[in-house]
């Protein structure tokens, strides 16, 4: 499957989404660790493609102000369409 059409895929169920985050849980550390910032009292992370958005999801879900840029506005619209984005309260695309 090339990238193009796995991102257009919607409706990503939970287990998906918790199965992406495991098999990333070092690079989510080190985010944790390393990345973040402080900025008016929140804590903010910037994500530089969007992909599926599982980490911006799951990274707001953690408390974290997350802003995702992409530069294909098909990748932007679906994460913002996602069935999953309608309980992230901390990000935008």
């Amino acid at each position: 499957m090339e990238w193009k059409q796995f991102y257009k895929k919607k409706n990503r169920n939970i287990a998906e989404l918790l199965s992406n985050v495991a098999a990333h849980k070092e690079f989510i550390k080190a985010i944790v660790d390393d990345v973040s910032i402080e900025i008016a009292g929140e804590t903010r992370l910037l994500e530089v493609g969007t992909g599926t958005a599982d980490m911006c999801i799951f990274m707001s879900w953690l408390g974290y102000k997350v802003t995702s840029v992409d530069n294909d506005q098909g990748v932007l619209d679906n994460a913002m369409s996602r069935n999953l984005m309608n309980t992230v309260r901390n990000l935008s695309c």
